[in-house]
């Protein structure tokens, strides 16, 4: 409600053509400086503040720490002229929140980044980028978690596929790190096993 509310506000009398007026921002402002920002995410985002979807989740609950107070100035009322605190939504309702992990990423530590910003049909009145957005934020953000916890750069081990450096390729497939982890501590209780048994086998012999 607050959201809306501020959209109002915003758009005022042009309220009922805001899809063409974000149209007309997305491909005179946005595109021209970050084309990888999709023009439906970006038109989404705009119209309902849903800027980062997965698979077919449905966002329906309100995000209540978005709401803030700020002051302001009384229009109408017994109050009228006086500063008060005013609860809305006062977050950025034009640029989007693509721009700190969406657009770029850091390609010197990983050379198959490149291909996340492959563009299809180049030059062409159909170019289009194979990944958007969402997938270099989400490459981002694994990043810096997997050199907080690892210590060391994360790389992709398959071109175009950001989540194929959390685990090891074999056969052509990807094993997570929760499957290695678990191979190996049966492998330890294996040989753990094995020693055991020789050790009795030893005993029993000397005896």
């Amino acid at each position: 409600q607050e959201r809306d509310q501020r959209l109002r506000h915003f758009y005022g009398e042009r309220f009922d053509s805001r899809k063409n007026i974000i149209d007309w921002d997305y491909h005179t402002r946005v595109k021209e400086v970050a084309s990888i920002i999709h023009e439906k995410q970006y038109r989404e985002w705009r119209l309902s503040g849903v800027a980062y979807e997965f698979g077919e989740a449905k966002y329906l609950a309100p995000n209540r720490s978005c709401a803030s107070f700020t002051e302001g100035l009384a229009r109408s009322g017994k109050d009228i002229g006086m500063k008060k605190e005013y609860k809305g939504y006062w977050l950025d309702i034009l640029i989007g929140p693509y721009i700190s992990f969406g657009v770029d990423c850091n390609r010197s530590l990983d050379e198959l980044t490149d291909h996340l910003f492959h563009v299809v049909n180049k030059g062409t009145g159909s170019a289009q980028h194979r990944h958007h957005c969402v997938e270099i934020s989400m490459y981002n953000l694994i990043s810096f978690m997997w050199k907080m916890q690892m210590a060391k750069n994360y790389k992709m081990k398959v071109k175009s596929d950001i989540f194929s450096g959390l685990g090891e390729i074999e056969n052509g497939q990807i094993r997570d790190n929760a499957s290695l982890k678990l191979e190996s501590k049966n492998n330890t209780m294996h040989q753990q096993e094995i020693s055991d048994e020789r050790l009795t086998r030893n005993t029993s012999e000397a005896e």
